[in-house]
């Protein structure tokens, strides 16, 4: 063969070989590229479809910054989908995973994740993810959907919002109302409405889960009523919109103490947002990065505030007996099937600098310590200005070991365990509770394993599985190959469980029944408020891993018996103040 006809054939080869890589999907923004390749999920193959940095809105600078998002106008010519957009301007909070993200306020990006069939049958069920980070950290890029796509056979997509103050904050009028984080994830599930089924997902089965913040913003979206009709299940993992960290309603404080250091003059909300959208983003973000402007604390500044828009109801209200949502918003959140949960470890993630604790792998609690610091702190979160000796009597007692009080060892397994259970477990309760009360399915579980693989922070004295540690289960141990210090391997156990765990997200995606359409032998009952039922995630699963009443007593205590002590205290002190006798027989305080 001459070098000619050689050069040709190789040139014909290699044009074949790269085209038949290349996919094409028409949708309302244009035409977009994207990639086919291999993928080996605990050594079984198969191909997927990736699309990468999809704008799904316009860029959210200059006159669109603090404003809800726009909707992206049609492309000039194809897109070519293989990269990752920018990740959003965040806060660093020692979070990050090091790699070569690149980070903007144009940022409004998606990726979609979808198995290669040989012929397109039936269209898949959708998984939308919200990543976490405490809606002031985080990216889509990080978390690669390849093997959740192939092996649970669903098309997911992982969406970028606005984060921190580009996404959050608030005059509280019109001129800038806010919660434009969640504007955004609604705008990427409109346009996942329009635009899925051409890449093989069916627009009637939508599932949006999410983590940490993610959790908190499905459950936002949840209950934003005209969302009917864009997804049709949510799956929460460690979080919700009732948990304490996920609103802020200091809002004007926050904008106003942020427009003073950014030398804008404050006053009318027109005048402040006039200024600082004149600011460059990196400077906004480098005041409220400042240690020393004191942003950096809980509870967080520039987070989804209580707005009558998209946040009906103040958070710790949330699912809260007596505080009713609107109907609309009941309805349409009952009207969902739901799975919601948390890990073992969720304490963890109370070994951080906001928390007090700077020196994670040393840290042991004293008694004094934890009487005279810690507790105080935590019934400040749990309600806010309450100073009352009896409110923190009750949690002390609750949490001390009382056949060893002094144990330091003990003292912090109950320091951690009091975090997980304020945070995570009473929240949880109420949102499950809540649904339950639907004909809708709902699901609990309780990750309940040991792992050297922690997603966040690692401390010596500390195996169980902490906040986020899920997430690589549920992902299938897919790395980011553009991230550098986020790199799990999974032990042969770990590869088991990581398929299960996929099978059941995806199973609940497809059908809304964690059971079916691939039985795992597992036969998880539903959630309901006098059972409860949930699973009991952990290697070596059986059916007796569905077990009920996992921790129902701390949860108890967080949503029905602490409170009531509340109010009580009030009560008294208002009937002292008030020179009554005793409270009023019908329970109510004297006005």
């Amino acid at each position: 063969m001459n070098s000619n006809l050689f050069k040709a054939v190789f040139v014909v080869f290699y044009l074949h070989f790269v085209l038949s890589d290349i996919t094409c999907v028409k949708t309302t923004v244009g035409l977009i590229h994207g990639k086919d390749e291999d993928v080996n999920v605990f050594g079984e193959h198969s191909r997927v479809s990736k699309y990468l940095g999809i704008p799904y809105a316009e860029s959210p600078v200059g006159e669109l910054r603090f404003q809800k998002p726009v909707p992206k106008t049609p492309l000039q010519e194809p897109l070519n989908a293989v990269q990752y957009g920018n990740a959003c301007l965040q806060v660093d909070i020692g979070m990050q995973p090091k790699g070569d993200t690149s980070y903007s306020e144009d940022c409004l990006y998606l990726n979609i994740y979808a198995p290669k069939k040989p012929e397109q049958g039936e269209k898949l069920a959708v998984m939308v993810w919200f990543h976490g980070g405490g809606f002031i950290v985080g990216s889509a890029d990080i978390y690669p959907a390849d093997h959740l796509a192939v092996y649970g056979d669903v098309v997911v997509v992982t969406v970028n919002y606005r984060l921190t103050v580009f996404g959050f904050l608030s005059t509280g009028d019109e001129h800038a109302p806010g919660n434009y984080g969640l504007w955004d994830q609604r705008m990427a599930l409109d346009w996942v409405n329009k635009n899925i089924e051409g890449f093989g997902g069916d627009p009637a089965r939508v599932t949006i889960f999410g983590e940490s913040a993610g959790a908190a913003s499905v459950i936002y979206q949840g209950l934003y009523p005209d969302n009917r009709g864009l997804f049709q299940r949510l799956v929460a993992q460690s979080g919700s919109a009732g948990s304490w960290w996920a609103s802020n309603d200091n809002y004007k404080e926050d904008t106003e103490k942020l427009a003073k250091l950014a030398g804008c003059a404050t006053g009318s909300s027109r005048n402040i947002l006039t200024c600082l959208k004149a600011i460059p983003g990196e400077t906004l973000l480098g005041i409220v990065d400042n240690l020393e402007n004191g942003f950096k604390a809980v509870p967080i500044p520039f987070i989804p505030r209580f707005d009558k828009d998209f946040v009906k109801l103040l958070s710790k209200q949330t699912f809260v007996p007596g505080n009713e949502l609107p109907v609309e918003s009941r309805d349409f959140f009952r009207s969902l099937d739901i799975m919601v949960g948390m890990n073992c470890g969720e304490g963890s993630l109370s070994l951080s600098p906001f928390f007090g604790v700077t020196d994670p792998p040393s840290f042991l609690p004293n008694k004094t310590d934890f009487k005279d610091l810690i507790v105080p702190a935590i019934q400040n979160l749990a309600f806010p200005g309450n100073t009352d000796q009896i409110v923190r009597d009750a949690i002390i007692a609750e949490y001390t070991s009382w056949e060893n009080p002094d144990n330091e060892y003990l003292i912090r397994d109950e320091f951690l365990a009091m975090h997980s259970d304020f945070t995570f477990t009473d929240p949880l309760y109420r949102a499950l509770d809540y649904h339950s009360e639907s004909t809708s399915n709902t699901y609990m579980y309780y990750f309940d394993e040991v792992t050297t693989n922690h997603l966040f922070g690692n401390v010596p004295w500390y195996n169980k599985l902490g906040h986020g540690d899920e997430i690589p289960f549920i992902f299938g141990f897919k790395n980011a190959d553009h991230v550098h210090d986020w790199k799990f391997y999974a032990k042969e156990w770990e590869a088991q469980l990581s398929k299960s765990v996929m099978k059941l997200w995806a199973n609940f995606a497809k059908t809304g029944n964690t059971n079916l359409p691939d039985d795992l032998d597992l036969d998880w009952l539903p959630y309901t408020r006098r059972h409860q039922h949930y699973l009991q995630i952990s290697r070596d699963m059986t059916s007796l891993n569905v077990k009920q009443r996992w921790n129902t007593r701390r949860a108890n205590f967080w949503g029905n018996l602490l409170p009531s002590i509340v109010k009580a205290s009030q009560c008294a002190r208002d009937t002292k103040d008030s020179g009554q006798q005793s409270c009023p027989a019908t329970g109510k305080c004297p006005p």
